[in-house]
Parts: structure tokens; sequence; C-alpha cells
């Protein structure tokens, strides 16, 4: 039976002896791009601060808006800067004042392709809007589809299309 001095420097010479090579477990490789169903989360979340932005003060819109679009961007049919549809958006908050944009997630399709970071968002809206100053309101319901590139990091719309389905 050995003492507990002679237990502590045998354990003291085993930390002081070289160790051997011995083989250290792989670590996962951190995928680069997010999961399918991660992307898809991320660009539902983008089409809801979309619409809040969109139902924001004025400033606040105008100033948002260039964070959401590429350079370029598919626009209703045509190709068109970032700064064009700046500027139309900045009419339109101006024009309508009060503003108020939904867009539920349960009323949205989406589809990614992790591979290229792209996402296609259909989603049904339910907007209004309203002039004090022009004594002017108006709604309805709108399907919109929206193509959001994440390749860059932050994500940006390339492609938006929509059609008004009733109005108020």
């Amino acid at each position: 039976q050995g003492s507990f001095k002679v237990l502590a420097e045998a354990k003291i010479a085993m930390l002081d002896r070289p160790e051997t090579p011995r083989t250290v477990p792989r670590q996962p490789q951190v995928e680069s791009t997010p999961a399918p169903n991660q992307l898809e989360a991320q660009a539902r979340q983008f089409i809801v601060r979309f619409h809040n932005l969109f139902s924001a003060p004025v400033d606040q819109a105008v100033q948002g808006t260039s964070q959401l679009y590429a350079n370029q961007v598919e626009f209703f049919g045509k190709s068109t800067s970032m700064i064009d549809i700046a500027r139309e958006r900045k009419k339109m908050f101006t024009r309508w004042p009060t503003r108020d944009y939904r867009s539920p997630e349960n009323e949205m399709l989406v589809n990614c392709n992790a591979s290229v970071m792209r996402c296609v968002v259909s989603a049904h809206v339910y907007w209004s809007v309203y002039s004090a100053e022009r004594n002017k309101s108006a709604g309805g319901q709108s399907q919109t589809e929206f193509r959001i590139d994440f390749s860059g990091g932050a994500p940006r719309i390339v492609y938006e299309n929509s059609e008004t389905l009733s109005r108020n």
C-alpha cells in the first residue's frame, strides 16, 4: 500500500513526462451557408422587417429604404437602380404619411436555395394608407413576390412585384 506521498509523487512524475501523441478528434466543419430552414426563417423575418419599415414614420422609412434593396433590382418588371427605387418610395411615403403594412408569417410561402443564398418569398399583404393633409385613405390586400439575396452578408431585395387583390 502506498502512502499519499508516494501516490502524489507518481502523479507528478506522470505529468512531467512528455505526452505521447494522441489522436485529437476532428472538429466538425462549420457550414458557411445556413441550413435551408434557417435561411427560410431569415427570409420571413426580413419581410416582416420590410413591412414594419414601410409602416414607420416618413423619415425613418425613407432612410431605411436603401438598406433593403440591392444596387440593381428587377422592380415591377423593370431593371431599376436602388437610387430610383428610394426616390419612388420617398414620394409614396410623403404622399401617404400614415401607413400600415402587415404580412402574417403564416401567409408567406418561402423557397430558399442555400447553395446560392437566395430565397423567393410570396406574401399576402394587408395594407392601409392615410393622408390627413389630403383627407384621403386607401387600403386593401395584395400578393407580393420578393427575391432576396443573402450572399453579400446583409439581405437585399433583387426582385419585387405585386398584384392588388382587393381594395377597401
